[in-house]
């Protein structure tokens, strides 16, 4: 999954484009890795806190199944 702020650099709108995908389509297929591009942009962008409850939402939604 790709964002075209994220190619530009531009984590905090690339963020907020992924925000999108997972409002727009919260039972699609792509919507745990929205999750995750969103938390690795908001890492990029230098809001951790923000990063990691992102991440701590997609593991809480997504868990592991084996």
């Amino acid at each position: 999954m790709k964002s075209l702020h994220r190619q530009q650099g531009k984590a905090e709108l690339a963020a907020q484009d992924f925000d999108a995908i997972i409002e727009r389509y919260p039972a699609s297929d792509i919507t745990p890795d929205a999750y995750f591009m969103k938390g690795m942009s908001l890492k990029e962008a230098g809001k951790k806190a923000d990063a990691i409850a992102t991440f701590r939402s997609l593991i809480t939604k997504y868990p592991r199944k084996d």
